[in-house]
């Protein structure tokens, strides 16, 4: 009986070991986790692309918004800039109408007080005798009152309307890249160069006064302990003529101008002829035209009226400052760009998505370089000056030369800033053999003395994050310390390689 039930055991489990059931369904389970395992992967990956696009969208928009501020405060100093012309043209001709008038008179007067008297000039030079009593009595009682009033008042409402605008754009473009960033997705961004403010002035103090210390001591504290970082501040290329010599190149480039123009023609069309007057006698006429050709002496005295208020803003192209001081490389491009960093919270990603595969086994650690939470995101944006948007043939004649900006100012080139033509735009974060200047510590420009620029304003921003519920104020600060590493790996030599 025990040999039988022993023989049937032993051929049923033969049986079983020669079955392929068991092993099929332990193959099976294991593509089914090797599948849900991939599947979770590449959630994981959708997740992270969706989240790097949004930010980097968020960025391109912050970077675009903030440069789009910085054209509109620019094409509104130009539109001051004509208006503030427009005063110092009419003044210039009318006090060269009034010179032309007494020269003309002066001129018939001694033809007419000869041995033998010109009668014609004779009866033009009490009739113009008259016109400059009455003008004069105009020019006293009323032209010139309105002149040192109302019209200098107006001259100095512009002036401080574009300090104003030069003085408030950078804080404005600033606010203006981190709300675009934020209502975008992120959850705070920051630009660079920074707002002036004393925040940006602290390092500089403190590197300043350890770089006495190390002098006087022979100690290298600066450089041992302090990181580079740059005195750099966010404001517009834009400077103010003064003086002689700002009031006389901006009496030059008057010359010819739709203003001065128009200011002329009015003049004629407004003066009375003879017998009425001697104004629009040819002589008189010539005269004028021959005055307002060098208007020296009627700039002069518009000068005198208004002061320096109406002397134009114009670019700031570091080129006559810098022939004796140098000029930087890429001047003009640092001052007319800025880098945005956007930053989005990654609501504990280090340890939620890592911890579904802890029954395999934990593979990172808690350090800043494996426990990143969040997104970061860079772009770069500029605002240009362009001769215009239209196309067809007026469009090449008016981009070369345009008719009203003045024959000095279309000889001297662009950018300048008599026309509203400024526009931004998008551009590579770096260009090849571009450099961002050089640090308060004298090195080339690189990617950790940027991010050292930043770090007070991003600490200070991410408060905002506390209102996200994704936001770890842990996490956060692990954030900025992955990128501080990241950041002092691009040296100024190899920025190049940096790509959005």
């Amino acid at each position: 009986m025990l040999n039988a039930i022993h023989s049937f055991l032993r051929a049923r489990l033969k049986e079983l070991d020669r079955a392929q059931e068991g092993a099929v369904f332990l193959l099976m389970l294991a593509g089914i986790l090797i599948v849900f395992i991939s599947a979770m992967m590449m959630h994981d990956a959708g997740d992270a692309a969706r989240d790097k696009i949004m930010l980097q969208n968020s960025a391109d928009t912050a970077a675009f918004s903030q440069s789009v501020v910085k054209a509109r405060s620019m094409n509104m100093i130009s539109y001051a800039n004509t208006s503030k012309r427009v005063f110092y043209a009419y003044t210039v001709v009318y006090f060269n109408a009034y010179q032309a008038l007494i020269t003309s008179l002066a001129i018939y007067t001694g033809r007419c007080l000869k041995i033998f008297p010109h009668i014609p000039s004779c009866i033009r030079m009490a009739i113009g005798a008259i016109q400059l009593t009455m003008e004069t009595i105009e020019l006293v009682a009323t032209n010139l009152p309105y002149m040192m009033g109302r019209a200098k008042t107006e001259v100095k409402s512009l002036n401080k309307y574009q300090e104003y605008m030069r003085d408030v754009t950078p804080w404005w473009g600033y606010v203006e890249n981190m709300m675009r960033g934020i209502s975008n997705g992120a959850t705070v961004t920051a630009a660079w160069p920074p707002p002036p403010g004393d925040l940006i002035k602290i390092p500089d103090q403190i590197t300043s006064a350890l770089g006495f210390i190390d002098g006087v001591l022979g100690s290298s504290i600066v450089e041992d302990y302090i990181p580079e970082h740059t005195d750099k501040i966010d404001k517009l290329p834009l400077k103010r003529g003064s003086g002689l010599s700002g009031a006389g190149g901006y009496c030059f480039e008057m010359v010819g101008t739709f203003e001065h123009l128009m200011a002329m023609f009015e003049h004629y069309l407004r003066s009375d002829s003879f017998p009425k007057g001697i104004s629009k006698e040819g002589q008189t006429i010539g005269i004028f035209i021959g005055l307002n050709v060098l208007p020296l002496a009627s700039c002069a005295i518009a000068s005198a009226m208004y002061g320096d208020d109406v002397l134009d803003f114009r670019v700031d192209n570091g080129v006559v400052g810098g022939i004796f001081s140098g000029v930087s490389p890429n001047a003009w491009m640092q001052s007319t760009s800025n880098l945005t960093f956007a930053y989005q919270a990654g609501g504990k990603r280090s340890g939620i998505q890592r911890d579904r595969f802890n029954v395999i086994g934990s593979d990172h650690n808690s350090k800043p370089f494996y426990a990143a939470e969040g997104y970061w995101s860079m772009a770069r944006s500029e605002f240009v000056f362009g001769n215009g948007s239209n196309s067809g043939p007026l469009s090449g004649v008016f981009g070369s030369f345009n008719i009203f900006n003045g024959i000095i100012t279309n000889l001297m080139g662009s950018p300048h800033m008599w026309s509203p033509s400024w526009t931004a735009r998008l551009r590579p974060v770096h260009l090849p053999g571009e450099s961002l200047g050089t640090s308060f510590q004298g090195n080339p420009v690189g990617m950790k003395a940027v991010y050292m620029d930043m770090v007070p304003y991003l600490a200070l921003t991410s408060l905002v994050g506390l209102l996200d519920s994704n936001f770890s104020l842990s996490g956060a600060v692990k954030d900025l310390m992955y990128l501080y590493a990241v950041n002092a790996s691009m040296s100024a030599d190899r920025l190049q390689g940096i790509q959005k």
